[in-house]
C-alpha cells in the first residue's frame, strides 16, 4: 500500500518591514566632507497574507497571496557639505 500524505493549507499573516533609500543633499553651508542627519528614517509597515502547504507539517511551499501598506516609510535625509573647509583653530 502507499504511504498516505496529509495535505494542509494555512493563509498567515505577517508584518513586514519597509525601509527607504536615504535621499542626499548638497549644501555650501556646511563645510566640505562634512555630513548632518536632516531627518531620520522612519521605517514602514506592509501587512502581508501568505499561502502555506504543508505535506506531512512539512512545508513545501509558501506563496504572496497579497499585502498591504499600513504605514509609508519615511527616507532619512543626509546633507553633505559641499562649502569651503572649517578655517584650522590653534
Amino acid at each position: 500500500a502507499a504511504p498516505i500524505t496529509v495535505v494542509t493549507v494555512k493563509e498567515k499573516t505577517y508584518t513586514k518591514e519597509l525601509k527607504a533609500a536615504p535621499e542626499k543633499i548638497e549644501s555650501s553651508a556646511l563645510p566640505k566632507g562634512e555630513r548632518r542627519i536632516v531627518r531620520e528614517e522612519v521605517r514602514g509597515k506592509k501587512k502581508v497574507v501568505v499561502e502555506c502547504v504543508y505535506e506531512n507539517d512539512k512545508l513545501v511551499r509558501k506563496t504572496d497571496l497579497r499585502g498591504k501598506i499600513i504605514q509609508e516609510p519615511i527616507a532619512q535625509i543626509i546633507m553633505i557639505g559641499t562649502g569651503e573647509a572649517a578655517p584650522e583653530t590653534q
